[in-house]
């Protein structure tokens, strides 16, 4: 992690990881659903199918719930490797 890195995540760590955690699965949930529904219509020459909608409602409830996981492990990551830069400066 180079300085900039360093200083970007200590501001995103300030705000906390609840707030990050959130953010982080927003986004995601939302652009797998979006990319969903549009792969969905794009499948079938621009029209919708109505069998498609419990298939976008089970996998929306999917990524809602799977995306926090994958938000937890990104901060954890980016926790472990900015302590590890920390670590790295104070040797220096």
């Amino acid at each position: 992690m180079n300085d900039r890195l360093v200083e970007r995540w200590s501001k995103e760590r300030e705000k906390g990881q609840l707030r990050y955690v959130a953010k982080t699965s927003l986004i995601l949930s939302l652009a797998l659903i979006f990319g969903r529904l549009f792969g969905a219509y794009l499948s079938h020459d621009g029209v919708w199918m109505e069998s498609h909608w419990e298939e976008v409602v089970l996998h929306s409830l999917f990524v809602l719930l799977f995306t926090p996981f994958i938000s937890l492990v990104s901060w954890n990551l980016r926790e472990a490797s900015y302590k590890k830069a920390l670590k790295r400066r104070t040797n220096r």
